[in-house]
């Protein structure tokens, strides 16, 4: 599990360093607009043999036309972001930016 969040985590330090780059003084490159896309569980092979243990966390897992159509959609827009689809837990999606014994607070108490 470690090696596939961390293949997540990675891909956005990419992500992030990469339009950093482009919006430097050096590269100004305004016209390359970059996405980032976040699926929660899709409905996919990888996860076939895990799905019961998702759908009784109560998670919800996703077809994946979801995430076809939401990348269509952005690239249609003419506009780079990062993508979040998580049906449910949006407020979520901000926890990148809460502080650190926040979120150091909440893994203790959870255990985590």
């Amino acid at each position: 599990m470690v090696s596939y969040c961390m293949s997540k985590a990675s891909a956005l330090a990419f992500h992030e360093g990469l339009a950093a780059e482009l919006r430097s003084k050096t590269l100004n490159a305004p016209e390359i607009k970059l996405t980032c896309v976040h699926p929660t569980w899709a409905s996919t092979a990888m996860i076939a043999p895990h799905r019961s243990k998702i759908d009784g966390s109560g998670m919800a897992v996703i077809e994946p036309h979801v995430v076809s159509d939401a990348v269509v959609k952005q690239i249609l827009s003419g506009r780079g972001r990062q993508l979040i689809l998580a049906p449910g837990v949006g407020f979520l999606s901000t926890m990148r930016s809460w502080p650190s014994w926040f979120t150091g607070g909440l893994r203790a108490i959870s255990g985590t």
